[in-house]
């Protein structure tokens, strides 16, 4: 990634074998003799492969007194989540992943590397605050003073295909903790997690016998994303029609949407 744009890197595709840690390089020649295109999956980065707590909130945080953090940055300590970095490899087997974080591009390049080392070069992209939309105040937030970060799909499928790799919304599966930053996205492109605490310290949903993976294992296999979710409702719902903010929802998306 582009430390200044954000942009994604032109870069050969790597591909990453579960038999070997090694990963092998190959150019777009060979991409005919690899099969049918592996689904796009986004993750996010902080309350799902990691807690971040800021050290100016730490008093506030109860965190397990034989717990030491795992990276120890200028403002905040990073804690990785039970199996995150076995899970991104299981990812990479049957997916083409990349990250996006709302957080700063500081803060998300020094907690990437914390929380998944090596595997980062497998990405097929790193993306932070600087390509969501907004930052927005939303009175309905818990946090009044807490800034909205939205994830448009169809800006990454743009930014993808410069690239040089088209991906259409439903070949695209948009994992996140905030259902509100899917607001943007067509329906059933997203799935919505409970966000990981730093005070669960055996938490095995990331884990080889966890919920999530067989999901994804056969959302993998799937003919298409949204058929599949829509199917095979997981997690916490979207925000509908029904939900209590869906009026600031509409106008959010009045504003930024299409």
């Amino acid at each position: 990634m582009d430390k200044e744009s954000g942009l994604i890197q032109r870069k050969p595709r790597v591909l990453y074998s579960s038999d070997d840690d090694e990963s092998y390089y190959s150019d777009d020649s060979a991409d005919e003799d690899q099969g049918p295109k592996q689904k796009l999956l986004v993750l996010p980065l902080g309350g799902f492969l990691c807690a971040r707590v800021y050290k100016k909130s730490k008093t506030k945080v109860r965190i397990p007194r034989n717990r030491q953090p795992d990276g120890d940055f200028e403002k905040f300590y990073v804690y990785k989540r039970p199996y995150c970095e076995d899970f991104v490899k299981f990812c990479l087997e049957r997916f083409e992943v990349g990250i996006w974080s709302s957080a700063s591009g500081w803060n998300t390049e020094e907690t990437l590397e914390c929380v998944i080392g090596g595997l980062e070069n497998k990405l097929l992209f790193t993306w932070d605050q600087r390509k969501c939309t907004g930052p927005m105040y939303q009175s309905f937030l818990e946090n009044k003073n807490k800034t909205l970060f939205l994830k448009d799909l169809s800006t990454l499928l743009v930014f993808l295909r410069i690239d040089g790799i088209d991906y259409k919304p439903s070949e695209a599966l948009l994992i996140e903790t905030d259902p509100y930053k899917s607001f943007l996205n067509p329906p059933d492109t997203s799935i919505f997690l409970d966000e990981y605490s730093v005070k669960n310290v055996s938490d095995d949903k990331l884990g080889p016998d966890g919920k999530l993976r067989k999901y994804l294992d056969n959302l993998s296999k799937a003919e298409d994303v949204p058929s599949f979710v829509k199917a095979n409702p997981f997690g916490n719902p979207a925000i509908t029609s029904s939900h209590p903010h869906w009026s600031s929802c509409s106008e959010m998306i009045r504003i930024y949407g299409d």
